[in-house]
């Protein structure tokens, strides 16, 4: 694969525009863009690469964000199996399981087979108690579906947290910053970071990824729009941050002017300070101001 096309590929799926006059200048250089790259090696940089569509499909990514959530729902069954009394051989036998699902299941199970022993129990204490211990498993049965899906929303969200900073960090690293020359790039992307995420909490917008596109939405999830009720886009809004902080670049529309170089072999005008002063109060005195 050429380079050219492995740094086309790459740009597209950051969301990079192909435009970007940096991206424009480096693949111009037909030395560099021509320049051959093993298969392998271009192939295992653009599968390394995710973008936010493609994380939410990974196999190991969706074993991580689940492996978080069930780790959690995990420690809550082992807490309510303690606090159940469960019979030892019960408890050995939903620990040693290793699906939490499973778990649950067994919990289930557990809550049948004792109803079951209540309704043929003749003793009417036997029968309280059975029921006490049948209402606490609903109870935490209940208690165990709602923390395992809580911890569940906590993680997707945190994690969707996590691709929505790296999409605006993207965006971010094609801007020009009005920052030292000198200072990381780093440390440059996250002054910028930092700005455009207090204007976002200040208006009461967030960032969220939309069939694939990063977008800025309100914090109920509907259409941001502006002072002149435009919908918001993101660029401009970068944009927008980062001219009110100061922290974008401007192009000056005027470049000085480099001095005429002396021509050999001519003497070079001087012209004194005070001829110059004398020869505008002059214009001034007939009413010509320069």
């Amino acid at each position: 694969m050429k380079f050219g096309d492995l740094i086309n590929k790459l740009s597209k799926k950051s969301g990079i525009d192909m435009a970007n006059k940096a991206l424009v200048d480096l693949l111009s250089k037909a030395e560099l863009s021509n320049q051959e790259i093993p298969d392998e090696l271009a192939n295992a940089i653009d599968t390394a690469l995710m973008n936010v569509d493609a994380a939410k499909a990974h196999p190991e990514v969706i074993k991580k964000v689940k492996g978080e959530a069930l780790n959690g729902a995990d420690a809550v069954v082992a807490k309510l199996i303690e606090e159940l009394n469960f019979a030892t051989e019960d408890v050995a036998d939903i620990v040693a399981d290793k699906n939490t699902f499973s778990k649950i299941e067994k919990m289930i199970k557990k809550t049948a087979e004792l109803t079951e022993k209540k309704n043929k129990s003749t003793d009417g204490a036997d029968k309280k108690a059975l029921q006490k211990q049948i209402d606490d498993l609903h109870l935490a049965q209940k208690d165990l579906i709602k923390k395992h899906q809580e911890t569940l929303t906590a993680k997707e969200t945190e994690f969707m947290a996590s691709l929505n900073d790296k999409e605006l960090k993207t965006l971010i690293a094609q801007k020009k910053l009005s920052l030292p020359e000198d200072m990381p790039a780093e440390t440059k992307n996250s002054i910028a970071m930092a700005a455009i995420k207090t204007e976002l909490a200040a208006k009461g917008l967030q960032i969220v990824n939309e069939s694939g596109a990063t977008v800025i939405k309100k914090a109920d999830g509907t259409d941001a729009f502006d002072d002149k009720h435009n919908k918001i886009v993101i660029t401009n809004f970068i944009d927008g941050v980062l001219s009110q902080n100061k922290l974008l670049a401007v192009n000056d529309p005027t470049p000085p002017v480099p001095p005429v170089p002396p021509i050999p072999g001519k003497e070079t005008l001087t012209v004194k300070p005070s001829a110059v002063a004398s020869a505008n109060q002059a214009l001034a005195d007939i009413g010509i101001t320069t």
